[in-house]
């Protein structure tokens, strides 16, 4: 791999509010489960330059370089979102990988794990993703048989093939920033084709590998920390349920563009609840924390440094 050639493989992880210690176990394993000698590993720490700045000195301290053929980019994007992270490194950073795995920073890839995505979308030439399956956690074995049953994305480790990623580059597609459940909507558009005006729902376009998957730390029930951990994303899943309920809307009933969803996520799921198709009352009193989530929704959010283009803090191997 050369400045100027696209590598085989690319591998981005999203970070923000993980120690250093769990970033290195994740591309620790990442190393081990690289299997082609050509692979570009981008480190998108959003939000946090105390981390993106902690991560670069531990490796700097040790003089640390990545195995032959791996080359790791460590990246600060100044606003904490991952759906404008995702955005910046489609749109800005995207190297012209033929295959583009995404992975969470505290998810750690089972070492055979990227060797089966890669496999599986090359049998498969027609999909347009593939997906691993969760192994840890107490709902991991229900959320890996109703992917294998129905389909779909999981955001903690899935893969995209390059023509894939050229069709969201040359359609402008763009995820709502503020966007909590990142990993629907993107299958929502791949289901679609990119156009549901054209086409109809596919969960034949993403392929489901049942034996790809990866380890996580359980949430310890008595650690004060892991409980706001959960607290917090039990009330995220609500918004979540929202905006599920809003792109279900924009793609599905109305089969709008995806060019066309709005910038931002609050706008998304206000557009849907304040319109002809939003929610009844009945349906409202059957999700009372619909109602805790759209407040949280409705604060307005400065972004204004959100297309700031993303600072590269520190490269491995150094050039």
């Amino acid at each position: 791999m050369t400045a100027t050639t696209p590598p085989k493989w690319a591998v981005v992880v999203f970070a923000a509010r993980e120690s250093a210690e769990t970033i290195e176990s994740t591309i620790e394993a990442i190393n081990q489960a690289v299997t082609e000698d050509d692979c570009q590993i981008a480190i998108l720490v959003n939000g946090n330059r105390n981390l993106a700045d902690q991560l670069s000195r531990r490796y700097q301290e040790r003089s640390y370089s990545p195995p032959k053929g791996i080359r790791i980019d460590i990246w600060f994007l100044e606003v904490g979102d991952k759906a404008q992270t995702w955005n910046a490194y489609v749109h800005r950073l995207y190297p012209g990988a033929e295959l583009t795995f995404f992975v969470d920073g505290y998810a750690e890839p089972k070492p055979d794990a990227l060797h089966l995505l890669s496999r599986a979308i090359s049998e498969s030439p027609q999909a347009l993703a593939v997906s691993g399956v969760p192994s840890c956690g107490s709902s991991a074995r229900w959320q890996a048989a109703v992917m294998l049953r129905s389909g779909g994305i999981h955001g903690n480790l899935f893969a995209l093939p390059k023509r894939t990623m050229e069709e969201l580059r040359q359609r402008a597609i763009c995820l709502p920033k503020g966007l909590y459940r990142t990993d629907s909507l993107i299958g929502a558009i791949l289901n679609f084709r990119f156009d549901p005006s054209k086409h109809n729902w596919d969960p034949g376009q993403i392929l489901v590998q049942g034996d790809a998957t990866w380890k996580t730390n359980t949430l310890r029930w008595w650690h004060p920390g892991d409980i706001r951990t959960h607290v917090k994303r039990l009330l995220r899943q609500s918004q979540g349920q929202l905006e599920n309920l809003a792109v279900s809307d924009h793609l599905g009933r109305h089969r709008r563009s995806p060019e066309t969803l709005p910038p931002t996520a609050r706008e998304l799921v206000l557009q849907w609840w304040y319109g002809n198709t939003g929610p009844n009352w009945h349906r409202i009193a059957l999700h009372p924390s619909w109602l805790f989530a759209l407040r949280r929704m409705r604060e307005i959010r400065d972004w204004s440094k959100a297309d700031q283009a993303p600072s590269l803090i520190d490269s491995y191997p150094h050039p």
